[in-house]
């Protein structure tokens, strides 16, 4: 089988580029390995660069920003293309504040938005609490991102999935045979212990954190950054994502709130600890009274694929037909349809540089 491009990965990165692939009429296939712990299945779907803007490098908030800015017209074509709704929430984003040493960071936080030329609007608690009337009392104060929506990121999976089924192969090994100058074919056994080969002009790699274990890419310093999570159900609550210096709530449909997210350098540990599951939870009741009342649908853990430097390798390996779109780390459901589109950009002009080279590591190693 020949194939313009094979796309390797399952997850939110391999899925969009496939489906840019497929608006641009192009041949390909997905080989997909399941993963334990996959960070699309685990991701809050907070679209909302400018709250990064004082930790995030210029490039990547630049194409973040270009992204979020994508984002409903992208969607929109895949909910038409589906008939699949995306869970998209353009209610916006409430930053609350519990006390005054909260209301310090917000406030810088508020300043470097504004920088960066987004929008955000100081609020008094009384103004929050016409937004979003389940607010606890005696909270300090906040600021409104009317341009911080978000997704639903299974959901998106799942439109996704739809689209591109017909291209997607399970598998439970994956291999690439290669020289020192191109990759040459591609093994793969299938659910069934069928074993296949491939050809294809092109293969991208975005599998994630586990991107690092093909022997031809072992160069990377790429590590997976654990995160556990919530997800409780019940009346609803809240309509606006709400973030604060501790925790954040997102909403989704049907009264569903996903509450996240740990930061832990474990490795693929998928030990979910009772004290992490603890602060989430009490750090959202005190924002939210009534996560009291709510059920516990899922805990759970997933793992951020992250670099070195903390950005994205987007573009071509030290092989001349080998591509890489990984290392997304927090921001990977974010940049899904602006990453996909600078991918393919650097493929149709050959490119070997690049603000995402991933060739920045390959020259020091």
């Amino acid at each position: 089988m020949n194939q313009d491009f094979v796309i390797i990965g399952g997850g939110i990165a391999a899925l969009s580029t496939a489906w840019e692939l497929h608006q641009q009429k192009l041949s390909f296939v997905i080989l997909y390995q399941p993963r334990n712990g996959s960070a699309t299945q685990a991701a809050a779907g907070m679209l909302c660069p400018e709250i990064e803007a004082d930790s995030a490098k210029s490039p990547l908030l630049a194409l973040a920003k270009k992204s979020q800015q994508q984002y409903p017209a992208w969607i929109a074509g895949l909910e038409d293309h589906t008939q699949k709704s995306c869970g998209y929430n353009n209610k916006g984003t409430l930053l609350v504040a519990q006390h005054q040493d909260h209301m310090a960071e917000i406030a810088q936080t508020c300043t470097h938005i504004e920088e960066q030329g987004y929008q955000c609007q100081r609020r008094t608690i009384k103004e929050l609490r016409s937004l979003e009337e389940n607010l606890a009392p005696r909270l300090a104060g906040g600021i409104s991102i009317p341009d911080a929506h978000s997704i639903h990121p299974r959901m998106l999976y799942s439109a996704l999935y739809r689209a591109l089924e017909d291209r997607i192969y399970s598998c439970t090994r994956i291999h690439l045979t290669h020289n020192n100058r191109t990759v040459q074919s591609i093994s793969y056994r299938t659910q069934e212990g069928v074993e296949n080969k491939i050809l294809a002009k092109n293969i991208i790699v975005a599998d994630g954190a586990w991107s690092q274990s093909f022997p031809v890419l072992n160069w990377l310093p790429m590590r997976p950054v654990k995160g556990q999570f919530l997800i409780v159900h019940g009346n609803p609550l809240i309509e606006h994502t709400i973030r604060t210096p501790d925790v954040y709530m997102v909403p989704r449909p049907n009264g569903e709130i996903y509450i996240g997210a740990t930061m832990e350098e474990e490795g693929f540990s998928m030990a979910i600890r009772a004290g992490h599951q603890l602060d989430l939870l009490y750090h959202s009741w005190q924002f939210i009274r009534g996560i009291y009342e709510l059920n516990i649908l899922e805990s759970g853990v997933g793992f951020r694929p992250a670099l070195r430097d903390h950005q994205p390798a987007i573009g071509r390996s030290q092989l001349s037909n080998l591509w890489l779109n990984i290392g997304h780390f927090r921001h990977g459901i974010t940049i899904a349809p602006a990453a996909s589109k600078y991918l393919l950009h650097q493929i149709e002009q050959s490119a070997t540089d690049g603000l995402f080279s991933p060739l920045r590591f390959w020259d020091s190693s």
